[in-house]
């Protein structure tokens, strides 16, 4: 470090900081009171964003008054894949809004319909096997990966695409579909019945495979034969899908399949 004049730079809190911040974590199910004050309290309900996410309704009593706080991150659209709608059930008591605080990445664009979504990725993977290429998908860890591993799935169980291999090269995200594979109560309806209720989980397939280990990352940089992968991160700033860019992005016959939010440049 010295003989290179950089200065050692401490981080600020470690894995030990993070497992000690886990003790002052506690869970709580959706629509239950919470009394996070004096005179404060809130309900969580179901922001149908990713798996527990939730909009938060935050009630507080005064002498003569009281006020209600709607807040919430990211909310989820319906219909999409795997997990409930969000909420729009809200107890009586919790519809009288005094302020309300959102997120608004998407606030300036409309989305293309949820249904469209499932036909667009059929063709496109039809058309890059037809041209004996492979798909790369750059995809967040978190809910995006899962969603194209259950639409995948299910294009498989329907015999509409060609069952190429599937590979998901990134640690977190393998992580990730194991925890949602061991919460199914969050499940929406018809996840069940395409899924469940034939003894499947959405995520796991013949064809879908986890990488965990250089040999099979160093296998998979060399396989010429039509394939899938998805993996991290979901904007190209770093992570395992640079290696796979590097190796097939320059091969027209390959795709390069964009799913998710990407900030400019």
């Amino acid at each position: 470090m010295q003989e290179n004049r950089l200065e050692r730079i401490s981080p600020l809190y470690a894995v030990d900081d993070a497992q000690k911040a886990l003790k002052y974590f506690d869970g709580y199910p959706y629509r239950y009171p919470i009394t996070i004050g004096d005179g404060i309290s809130c309900k969580l309900y179901d922001a149908g964003h990713i798996l527990g996410s939730a909009i938060i309704m935050i009630k507080i009593r005064e002498k003569r008054h009281s006020y209600m706080i709607g807040y919430t991150g990211d909310i989820g659209r319906f219909g999409k894949p795997i997990l409930k709608d969000p909420s729009i059930d809200f107890k009586e008591d919790d519809r009288e809004v005094d302020l309300l605080i959102m997120e608004s990445t998407y606030g300036n664009r409309y989305h293309e319909s949820v249904g469209d979504l499932k036909p667009r990725l059929k063709k496109i993977l039809i058309d890059t096997t037809d041209q004996g290429g492979s798909m790369l998908i750059p995809s967040f860890t978190f809910d995006r990966t899962q969603e194209l591993l259950s639409q995948l799935h299910e294009l498989y169980n329907e015999d509409q695409v060609p069952r190429i291999p599937i590979y998901v090269d990134s640690p977190l995200a393998t992580k990730i579909t194991r925890v949602f594979g061991e919460h199914p109560e969050l499940y929406d309806r018809e996840t069940h019945v395409r899924f469940l209720e034939h003894g499947q989980n959405p995520f796991m397939a013949e064809q879908i495979h986890f990488i965990s280990s250089v040999a099979e990352f160093i296998g998979l940089m060399r396989e010429e034969k039509p394939h899938v992968v998805i993996s991290a991160s979901g904007m190209c700033e770093g992570g395992c899908i640079l290696h796979h860019l590097r190796y097939k992005i320059h091969q027209s016959r390959n795709t390069i399949l964009l799913v998710g939010y990407m900030a400019q440049n």
